[in-house]
Formats: structure tokens, C-alpha cells, sequence
């Protein structure tokens, strides 16, 4: 079980000062066919602050030793590889545009992805089996936004939107709609005390059991530290899922769980700078 690959890049800058980057990949596999992974971006700079960018970009991914032959019993359901696997294609197309300056930047992205043959688990009897999926298409977006407001004020927020769809439901389980994270840094005292509270929030997403779908719930999770930064030594202290979010579902006699957060703890973390 070997792979090679040989990789070239490159990048050219244009008269109107926008940028082409290209790059390829070929991949030697003893197990399999070898092929080609290929990436091409545009990047238009004639806008600025804001840089467009198209980019395209082919995958191929040969199986792990782990989704080959890995065999978990201990777990429930077993968790079993499968030897006859064959590699994954993908081809990625996106269009996004973005701005950043010193004290503020963000960015919005729309993409497609078309998979071929996708390695994921299936539930086949009481096992859950490594397999290939013939056909995902995803559809998404995903935007960032970031703000230093003044010196002692910083937000930033992530936002994730994926639409899947296959012919297989196997193929999407666990997959959430939309995810968004928020952070806020309030700088105390010139560096050296800082407090941070982080929020993330993921939607609801589905499992099968039994050839049923089965929908886990959304779920929100809220951190705060505060940290104490010297030459030599940082401290944090905090509190992990604030709100104390623990699935009901963990009094059943289930796998069936949205998080396997322990609920709210307390945290205290030393940091050695050399």
C-alpha cells in the first residue's frame, strides 16, 4: 500500500494586476489507477479593497488504511473497514469575494462540489461499514466577517450554509444545514487581561437507524475565558458550555446523540513561552 505524487505550481501576475495560480498533482498509487489532481484560481485585483475570486479544482483521493481494514468492536455499532473501496473524484467550482483592511475584513463564498464515489459509513445489520457513495452534489456558502471596533473591542463571526443531495440518504447523514460560530475579545488591560466569549450553533442533522430517519437536535454551545498574558506565563480561566447543554437523549439507550459535550465545566490552563 504506496502512493507517490509529483506536484508543480505556479503563479502569474498580470498587467491589470490580477493574479492566475494553477497547480497539479499526479498521483502514483501501487493499489489503484494513478491520476491527476488539478487546481486553477482567478483572481481579479482591479476592485480593490475587494479581491474576486474564481476557482476550480478536480480531487482524487485513494482510500485509507483505516477505512480498508479497520475494525472497531468494541464500539456500538461495530465499526468494520472494507477492502474494496475504490477511490474518490471530486470536482469544486467557487466564486468568492472578500475584503480586508487592517481593522475590518470579510468574505462571502458560493461553491459546488460534485463527488464521485465518496467514501463515508453506512449502517448494514449491526454494523456500520465504510462504503462508496456513487453520486453527492453539495451546494453551500460560507461567510466570514471580522471587526477590530477599537483597540480594546474585536468580533468575529463564521457562517456555514450546506445543501447535499444524493440518491443514497446514507450519504448525508450527519450533516448539518447551517453552523454559525460568534467570538468577542474585550481587551481588559493592554494586552495583559483579556476576556473572550466564543458562541457556536449547529443545526439539526439526521442519522438512520434501522432504515429510519432519526433527527438530532440543534444545539448552541457558549465559552468564556478569561486570560492573563505575561512575558513568561498565560493563564486562562473559564467556563466550557456555559449554558449546560447536554442531549437529553443521553438517558437512553442510544448512539443516537446531537453532542457528546459533558456539559458546562470549569477550566484552568497554564502556558510556558519560551
Amino acid at each position: 500500500f504506496s502512493r507517490l505524487a509529483l506536484y508543480a505550481a505556479d503563479q502569474w501576475t498580470l498587467d491589470s494586476s490580477d493574479k492566475i495560480n494553477f497547480s497539479a498533482r499526479y498521483v502514483i498509487s501501487k493499489n489503484y489507477q494513478s491520476s491527476t489532481v488539478l487546481s486553477a484560481a482567478y483572481m481579479f485585483k482591479q476592485f480593490q479593497p475587494y479581491d474576486i475570486r474564481l476557482n476550480y479544482s478536480r480531487g482524487f483521493r485513494t482510500p485509507s488504511v483505516k477505512e480498508m481494514y479497520y475494525n472497531f468492536l468494541g464500539h456500538s455499532p461495530v465499526i468494520v473497514g472494507n477492502p474494496d473501496l475504490v477511490p474518490t473524484f471530486n470536482d469544486y467550482i467557487a466564486i468568492s469575494i472578500d475584503k480586508r483592511v487592517y481593522n475590518n475584513s470579510y468574505s462571502f463564498e458560493l461553491f459546488y462540489n460534485n463527488i464521485r464515489d465518496m467514501i463515508g459509513t453506512q449502517t448494514q445489520g449491526d454494523e456500520l461499514r465504510y462504503v462508496n457513495f456513487n453520486s453527492v452534489q453539495i451546494v453551500g456558502a460560507n461567510g466570514h466577517y471580522e471587526k477590530l471596533i477599537n483597540k480594546n473591542h474585536k468580533i468575529k463571526a463564521v457562517f456555514n450554509f450546506t445543501n447535499p443531495q444524493s440518491a443514497s440518504i446514507s450519504a448525508l447523514e450527519l450533516m448539518s444545514k447551517y453552523s454559525i460560530r460568534f467570538s468577542y475579545i474585550y481587551n481588559i488591560y493592554r494586552d495583559k487581561v483579556k476576556l473572550s466569549t466564543n458562541v457556536k450553533f449547529n443545526d439539526k442533522k439526521f442519522i438512520l437507524e434501522g432504515g429510519r430517519k432519526v433527527w438530532l437536535d440543534a444545539y448552541t454551545f457558549a465559552d468564556l475565558m478569561l486570560i492573563f498574558s505575561g512575558d513568561m506565563l498565560e493563564l486562562k480561566l473559564g467556563l466550557k458550555n456555559l449554558f449546560d447543554y447536554k442531549d437529553d437523549r443521553r438517558f437512553l439507550n442510544t448512539e443516537s446523540l446531537s453532542s457528546y459535550d459533558p456539559g458546562r465545566r470549569y477550566i484552568v490552563q497554564f502556558s510556558l513561552k519560551y
